[in-house]
């Protein structure tokens, strides 16, 4: 009989004061905590096949981004980059990832506002 092992986790990603928020096609900006933002993780294996899925509360994740996080999931864990499963749970109350979102919504973000992605980004990777 074959025998199915689950893990779970969870993580908190939750942003800084300050850096912009997605959604809504208008600058707003964090202003404090209402509810956590969360990387949910579910790591299956059965007959020595290992998967790993993962929600992250954003808005979205690029294909850029996407690729950075799954191939530092694949470092730490030795699994192969195609056994790694990303999405976002398209949250409006969630932070721009990438300088590109805040494009889409025709928002340049430069100076402070870049700084906050660029290390939000960063953190949300380790």
């Amino acid at each position: 009989m074959n025998k199915l092992f689950a893990g779970f986790s969870r993580v908190d990603i939750t942003p800084m004061r300050g850096i912009g928020l997605s959604g809504y096609f208008k600058p707003r900006n964090a202003e404090g905590v209402l509810d956590p933002l969360y990387i949910r993780i579910l790591a299956l294996s059965v007959e020595g096949k290992r998967v790993v899925l993962a929600a992250f509360d954003l808005a979205m994740l690029s294909t850029s981004v996407a690729n950075t996080y799954r191939a530092a999931v694949a470092k730490a864990t030795g699994l192969p980059v195609e056994a790694i499963f990303l999405h976002a749970t398209h949250t409006h109350t969630g932070p721009y990832i990438t300088p590109e979102e805040t494009e889409e919504c025709g928002i340049v973000a430069e100076g402070e506002a870049l700084r906050l992605i660029e290390e939000y980004q960063r953190f949300v990777c380790r």
